[in-house]
């Protein structure tokens, strides 16, 4: 189908170029379809359903295309709703797609009911197993979850290869879990020069070789955990780096040769794509490119390699400067960062997160300062935590998202961070700042990183404050008012 909507639109002019299309071409279920989501994230909620409308009435054969898309944006009642004339005559998807909507809401007890009704070849469907194997990784089953997904994939490697590579990991099998992410590889060309190679684990490597920065910022961070031993390898080594990250870098490895290199869009930033002119241009001038989470496999492919090292990241000495005034300025007492959720506000996400009112019984404490490192906070968050009479100070001329530099210099100078699953709690434990992360063990992407006395495979100044699962992340956060009272309550009355 030719692309009259490119990536480089605005919003506005794709569901436009959408609309005039479907008055010429009214029969295009498809477009229907694409025009329906984007109205959606629009919050143009009304035409987006007439639009889904449209789109079945014309192939009744997207319904379970649209029930997932509603489900990825949010709109799980209205997925319930399309999902129902399909659940109720057992088809697998449905099941499936209605239990991932139960255990979204937390209703874990109604998504294992749901599934129970699978019978015959449904119950061995795909979906339906995988849906099985994220209610058993919710529970802390992982060692069940990995097998059920196993046998969802089929034969099929590439199948679920997230998923699994995240339970391989906490289920000790760090050396089996690394190859599942070249699959990632497979979403977005490399393009790379035909006299370039692509590195292949157990190469050697090329004397100037080329890494691809990839994914999220708090990914490269962790992936800059193998430079110094790159650079040992490889003194030649030409890095491509976020912007927000290269004055960090640079001056934390000052051997290392940085490139800024943007990504896309925010999208694509899990991807191993060279997007920009900068990045190209680097990559002309070596022989040789490595995509960044492969360091992994070479240097980090068993639980010994993970030997927590001196702070990693080295923080601008005026900018710390900086923020001890401001700190100080602030009054007696602890100053303790907080961050409590992502801006990557995947479905699956998001259910490990709480808005700020579930902290300000932290933020109650006595005798503590609390400042804001979350990036993108929501204004009623922040006015709720003042009405409570919990302030949470945040300086207006300060962006967490943006000011990475700032950010480390001011955790730098904190005596405690305390922070959800995000970059800000990588940052933090790079950079040395005592930190604590808060999280329900039922999330493998970082129960598989907590060491047997609570400390952090990749950051030895991280501790982690679980609650184990199923229950919610609330109860972990009630136990860093006690942690708080053991820490600091004998210098001020807590």
């Amino acid at each position: 189908m030719l692309d009259f909507a490119p990536p480089g639109l605005s919003a506005a002019a794709k569901r436009a170029a959408y609309r005039a299309y479907l008055a010429v071409n009214p029969n295009e279920a498809e477009i229907w379809f694409r025009l329906a989501n984007h109205q959606w994230l629009a919050g143009h909620f009304a035409p987006a359903r007439a639009a889904y409308r449209h789109a079945l009435e014309i192939d009744p054969g997207l319904r379970p295309e649209i029930v997932r898309q509603l489900i990825l944006m949010r709109g799980l009642h209205e997925a319930l709703v399309l999902a129902d004339p399909a659940l109720k005559s057992g088809e697998g998807w449905a099941l499936a797609s209605t239990a991932r909507i139960f255990r979204l809401r937390g209703r874990f007890d109604e998504a294992q009911r749901t599934l129970a009704q699978a019978q015959g070849a449904a119950a061995q469907e795909a979906s339906v197993l995988a849906e099985q194997a994220m209610l058993s990784s919710e529970a802390g089953r992982f060692a069940d979850a990995l097998d059920q997904f196993e046998r969802a994939a089929d034969g099929r490697p590439d199948a679920y290869w997230e998923e699994r590579y995240w339970l391989l990991l906490a289920t000790g099998h760090i050396a089996q879990a690394f190859p599942l992410t070249r699959f990632r590889k497979r979403k977005v060309a490399l393009d790379l020069p035909p006299e370039i190679s692509l590195w292949q684990p157990g190469e050697k490597f090329a004397e100037a070789p080329f890494v691809i920065a990839e994914q999220g910022l708090g990914d490269e961070i962790k992936f800059a955990t193998c430079y110094p031993d790159l650079l040992h390898d490889a003194p030649g080594a030409i890095i491509a780096c976020h912007p927000r990250l290269q004055a960090l870098f640079e001056r934390s490895f000052p051997a290392a040769r940085f490139v800024p290199v943007e990504r896309l869009s925010p999208g694509q930033k899990r991807t191993a794509a060279l997007v920009d002119a900068r990045g190209q241009a680097a990559l002309a001038q070596a022989e040789q490119c490595i995509v960044a989470a492969d360091l992994l496999g070479q240097y980090r492919a068993d639980l010994a390699s993970y030997e927590p090292r001196a702070p990693l990241l080295v923080p601008d000495a005026a900018l710390r400067k900086k923020w001890r005034k401001r700190l100080d300025a602030l009054g007696p007492g602890p100053k303790i960062g907080l961050s409590w959720t992502t801006l990557g506000r995947h479905p699956e996400r998001m259910p490990r997160y709480v808005p700020l009112a579930a902290w300000l019984p932290v933020l109650a404490t006595p005798g503590m300062r609390f400042v804001s490192l979350q990036h993108g906070a929501d204004a009623a968050d922040l006015g709720l935590a003042q009405q409570q009479d919990t302030p949470l100070h945040v300086w207006s001329d300060f962006d967490p998202k943006e000011d990475i530099d700032d950010l480390a210099a001011l955790m730098a100078e904190l005596d405690l961070v305390i922070g959800a699953h995000s970059m800000t709690k990588e940052l933090a434990g790079a950079v040395g700042a005592r930190t604590w992360l808060v999280y329900h063990n039922a999330d493998p992407q970082l129960a598989w990183r907590r060491r047997s006395d609570g400390s952090d495979l990749w950051f030895k100044t991280i501790e982690h404050v679980v609650a184990d699962a199923p229950v919610s992340v609330e109860t972990a956060i009630a136990t860093v008012k006690d942690w708080l009272a053991q820490a600091f309550g004998k210098t001020n009355g807590v």
